[in-house]
């Protein structure tokens, strides 16, 4: 994104802006990328008046739109392992987790709007609606929505942002850039397909847990479900134990679910759909997030209107 009335040329010499907090001069910027320099008053005259505007009753219908639709799916399969034959159900079974995903993933994005407080005026009823669909879906409401608030405002920083974060070749414990360095089984096709499974289905609970991709805290053991994670303030104790109390009970329904009807049917029913949303989820936030053409800044470079322009 090239702002006006800058030339584009090989390497830029730029002086920050007045919002970044450590201001140096004579940042070289190479790769032909030029940081852009627009301010939050300009973006926000940029985008119409109407999309600033929350509605709980048109936010409230999404969701009861999605909810009814997975309602409808979950019913419809019901008949296929009782009246088609089985060769039939090998196309049913699929079709069944692929649009269950796809309508979960929107329930997602609901719940997710309702943790940037945007489902609607009221934040006990974002919180709420939001509690209810992430937990439903395995996501610890309150844990999320606050490194997720820390992500946004401190996007595209190498030390402060959350998650996505690349590691510099010192923390990688590589040469120097001028050095030749490269593994035998680096982009090996059969490595490269198992890094991307193992990426599209467990990524996002691996990031949860072990905070994969997410930024380093010292070799300490970084997670969403303990309270005194180093990505938390002592004010967010009470939301991370709330959360992790909605995720037991949740576990709990899954297992009395196996229990009453079998492992089998829930997986079938619940855990392969939910394996889809976690693919969706995680394909539009690495698709948003990696592009090689976009930087992260280093402290004295990044301000938050640049960090938020490296985003898709």
């Amino acid at each position: 994104m090239v702002p006006p009335n800058v030339e584009t040329q090989a390497e830029l010499t730029y002086r920050p802006t007045a919002g970044v907090k450590k201001a140096v001069e004579n940042i070289t910027f190479e790769r032909g990328y030029i940081p852009p320099n627009f301010t939050i008053k300009e973006i926000r005259e940029a985008i119409p008046a109407h999309c600033f505007e929350r509605n709980a009753l048109k936010s409230a219908g999404y969701v009861a739109r999605d909810l009814a639709a997975i309602a409808a799916l979950v019913y419809a399969v019901t008949f296929t392992d009782v009246y088609l034959p089985p060769v039939w159900r090998y196309v049913t079974w699929p079709l069944y987790w692929f649009f269950c995903g796809a309508f979960a993933t929107g329930i997602w994005v609901l719940a997710h709007e309702c943790g940037h407080q945007a489902f609607s005026r009221s934040t006990t009823l974002n919180n709420a609606v939001g509690f209810i669909l992430h937990t439903a879906l395995l996501v610890p409401y309150h844990s999320w929505r606050i490194t997720h608030s820390k992500h946004h405002k401190y996007t595209g920083h190498v030390d402060k942002d959350q998650v996505f974060v690349p590691k510099t070749r010192s923390k990688l414990g590589l040469p120097p850039k001028d050095a030749i360095h490269h593994s035998v089984f680096e982009d090996t096709p059969i490595i490269t397909l198992l890094n991307l499974i193992g990426q599209q289905l467990l990524g996002f609970p691996l990031y949860l847990i072990f905070n994969m991709s997410g930024q380093s805290y010292d070799d300490c053991w970084a997670n969403h479900f303990n309270p005194s994670s180093p990505m938390f303030d002592l004010k967010n104790f009470n939301d991370i134990i709330i959360s992790d109390i909605g995720i037991m009970i949740a576990l709990s329904a899954i297992c009395y679910f196996s229990y009453t009807y079998s492992f089998l049917v829930v997986a079938k029913y619940y855990l392969i759909p939910y394996l889809v949303v976690n693919h969706w989820l995680v394909l539009i936030t690495y698709l948003q997030h990696t592009d090689p053409k976009l930087p992260h800044y280093r402290e004295e470079q990044w301000d938050f209107v640049r960090g938020a322009a490296t985003t898709g």
